[in-house]
This record gives structure tokens, C-alpha cells and sequence, in this order.
């Protein structure tokens, strides 16, 4: 973290003190829209509004593992490498280092730390290489800074993943099995966070705006709807957690149990049959961190009688801590009985 504090500053030092050209044009790239073309993110001229298409001055991954997980070919290097290449596809990056052609409001740095951990089928930790059929737990968090004119003036988003998933007890390349669904769980983080640092300076009308927006743009808006817990907006994050894109159902759940609404529990309920496991998850997650006797009823009888016992697991695990983490999208279990 020191490290990317550093050039950051750097940056912003850069930055005041560069000759600011009379009118700075930035780079032709597939992530900017076309000459006139009208897009939610776009921005004018003077806009104190990042656009949300980030020029990542650094991108750093920190690879934290227990004895007895760890595997010669996947290092936080490797992991590093696999990041950026994922990262460069997606709609939030626009490219890697400090570029004095794109603005300081779209320049940000990353450090992203992750952990995984195999579980037997009964969830109880075993080394990597245990033979039988399991679960592999993942977590990652990214920590997403941009720099303001002074070091003490940035602006920070810190998002956590935390992955659960089938893990056949003989595989081919558990190297290459296990990188690439870490990086996909990278790419996840760091979207949330980069879209955290992007919907954090929006207005309330703005945030409505980007509802009809791309799809990382709504999901940013409804997390951060959640996060001012404004509940005007509670219908519409209703109808988006029925949304059949999974991750962003996903968010809207979390975001509804934020605003902490119990008129929003049937929605919430109904999440728990979906064939999604990150949306069963992450309404699971919404109920337990609600107040009153019904939510935590909901969580209780699926403890008891879902189908899937991994989520039967995981509520009854949410039901024992002493304070749940309100809204917070958290494990994707698997799917099977």
C-alpha cells in the first residue's frame, strides 16, 4: 500500500506541476465513445466527475497463502500478469501507466491482495494437493486509490470477493485451474472497486441516470444506493435483483439488505431459489445483516430446509455470528445437493 501511496503522489505532484495544454486530447481507444455519440459516462469539459474509464498508473497483486496451498507455477507475479491481461478487456481499464494525455480525475492505482484456501466436503481445511472431491475458497481485496492535489486528498474504494467453488479432487493442471478462476475473481474485485472510486462523487440524480446506464455503471449506481441507503430507489433495485445477469442481481441483493427495508424480504426470499449461487449468496448475506425477527426466520428455515446443503451451511454459519455483515456480497457456493 505504501508503495502505490507513493506514486500517486508522484502523480499528483506531476500533474500540478505539468503545463496544462489548452486543450488535451485523449488517446483513440475502443472505451472512448464515438464523435458526438451521447453515453451516461461521458464527461464535460472541467467535470470534478471521473468518466469511469481508468488509466491504472499501477497495478500490483499480492498473493498470500498458508502452508501447504501454494503452487511453484502460480506466484503473485504470475497472478499479476493474469490480471492486467483480464483487466485490459474489460470496459473500466483504458490502459497501464502514467499517461500525461488522460486526465488526473482518470488515473487510479490498484494493489490487489488474494488468498485461497481447499476445503474437504465437509468445508474443513486440507492441503492443495488432497485427492478428494472439495471446495476451493478464494478471497480477494482491492484497494483502488486516485490521486487528489494532495496525498491526504485521495480518494479511496476498497471491494472484497469471496469465492467458493467445486474443486474436483484430480485435475489435469491445478496450476492453470486454479489461476484462472483467481483471476476471474481479481477481475471481479477490481471492477467493484474502480466502479466504487467512479459512482463515490456522483449526485443522487446521477447515480438514477446511470440505472439506465452500462451494465458496471448500474451496478456501481445500485451499490452506492445502497451504501447512502436511499430508499427511494428501493423498487427499482428490486427489479434489477431479478436481473438475469447474475453479478448484477447479486449487487442489487446486497444493496437491498443495506437499505434494510422489510418490505423488500419477499424479493430477498425469492433470491434464495435462484440457479444462481452468487445470488443466493449474496441475499442470504442481505437477510442475515437485516434487523428483526423475519429476516433472521428467513435465514433460519434455510439453514433447515434448502435444498443445497452448502447453503444450508452457509445460513447456518451466518446465523451464529454475532453481527452480520449487512448487505456485503460475500461467499458463491456451489450448486448440488
Amino acid at each position: 500500500m505504501k508503495k502505490l501511496a507513493l506514486v500517486l503522489a508522484l502523480l499528483a505532484l506531476a500533474a500540478a506541476c505539468a503545463k496544462k495544454p489548452d486543450s488535451p486530447q485523449l488517446p483513440s481507444s475502443p472505451l472512448q465513445p464515438e464523435s458526438g455519440q451521447q453515453q451516461a459516462n461521458t464527461q464535460a469539459p472541467g467535470s470534478q466527475r471521473p468518466s469511469g474509464h481508468w488509466q491504472l498508473v499501477e497495478l500490483h497483486v499480492d498473493l498470500q497463502l498458508e502452508e501447504g496451498q501454494r503452487l511453484s507455477a502460480v506466484t503473485s507475479a504470475s497472478l499479476d500478469a493474469a490480471l492486467q491481461a483480464a483487466a485490459q478487456k474489460t470496459e473500466q481499464v483504458r490502459g497501464f501507466g502514467p499517461s500525461p494525455v488522460v486526465t488526473r480525475l482518470d488515473q487510479a492505482g490498484v494493489s490487489v491482495q488474494i488468498a485461497w484456501q481447499r476445503l474437504d466436503g465437509d468445508l474443513r481445511p486440507v492441503p492443495l494437493d488432497h485427492k478428494q472431491n472439495g471446495q476451493l475458497l478464494i478471497q480477494v481485496v482491492a484497494h483502488a486509490e486516485t490521486p487528489g492535489e494532495r496525498p491526504s486528498e485521495n480518494r479511496v474504494a476498497e471491494r472484497s470477493q469471496r469465492v467458493m467453488l467445486p474443486m474436483p479432487g484430480a485435475l489435469d493442471d491445478p496450476a492453470a485451474w486454479i489461476q484462472e478462476r483467481a483471476t476471474r475473481a481479481m477481475v471481479l474485485a477490481l471492477s467493484d472497486a474502480l466502479g466504487e472510486l467512479w459512482a463515490g462523487s456522483a449526485s443522487e440524480a446521477e447515480l438514477e441516470a446511470y440505472l439506465d446506464g452500462e451494465t458496471w455503471q448500474v451496478q456501481a449506481a445500485c451499490r452506492e444506493i445502497g451504501e447512502r441507503k436511499l430508499g427511494k430507489h428501493r423498487s427499482r433495485l428490486e427489479k434489477l435483483a431479478k436481473d438475469t445477469r447474475k453479478d448484477l442481481a447479486a449487487v442489487c441483493a446486497a444493496a437491498l439488505g443495506r437499505l434494510g427495508d422489510t418490505a423488500s424480504l419477499p424479493v430477498l426470499q425469492s433470491l434464495l431459489a435462484s440457479g444462481q449461487p452468487e445470488v443466493v449468496d449474496a441475499a442470504l448475506v442481505a437477510l442475515a445483516g437485516m434487523a428483526g425477527p423475519e429476516a433472521r426466520a428467513i435465514v433460519s428455515d434455510t439453514a433447515e430446509h434448502h435444498a443445497n446443503s452448502l447453503v444450508r451451511r452457509r445460513a447456518a454459519q451466518l446465523l451464529s455470528n454475532a453481527v452480520a455483515p449487512a448487505g456485503e456480497v460475500s461467499a458463491v457456493t456451489a450448486t448440488g445437493p
